[in-house]
């Protein structure tokens, strides 16, 4: 549950059991207490226990991805061969099938991982 304070002059939100999480955000800092600024309200904040964090965020997973593809193919040979798929459809399904191989390869580490890599506690 989230609660407020006041303090100094300013009214804080807390997160009494888990982290303060904006709504619609793909970041999830593990915040338990912020400031709420002009225009902002306490409509725009849940609380999340740990259990309610993704493992990784979207980010974390593309970046994880582009690195594994880039293993085997430069960003100029992806283009080429994006470009070219009409033309060399056999090249082509070989960089689609390695690409969804390091997609999967991703999403395992990822979720092995055991928990996300920005996780700290900011009070």
């Amino acid at each position: 549950m989230i609660k407020t304070v006041k303090q100094g002059g300013m009214t804080h939100i807390v997160a009494t059991e888990g982290i303060l999480h904006r709504k619609g955000s793909a970041d999830y800092p593990a915040i338990r207490r912020r400031p709420l600024l002009d225009g902002d309200s306490i409509d725009n904040y849940e609380e999340l226990t740990a259990d309610q964090i993704p493992a990784y965020t979207e980010s974390e997973y593309e970046d994880l991805v582009g690195r594994k593809i880039a293993e085997r193919y430069s960003i100029n040979a992806q283009i080429a061969l994006l470009r070219q798929a009409a033309t060399k459809p056999a090249e082509f399904a070989a960089f689609d099938a390695f690409a969804e191989a390091c997609k999967a390869e991703a999403r395992k580490e990822l979720a092995e991982r055991g928990g996300r890599s920005d996780h700290r506690m900011i009070c």
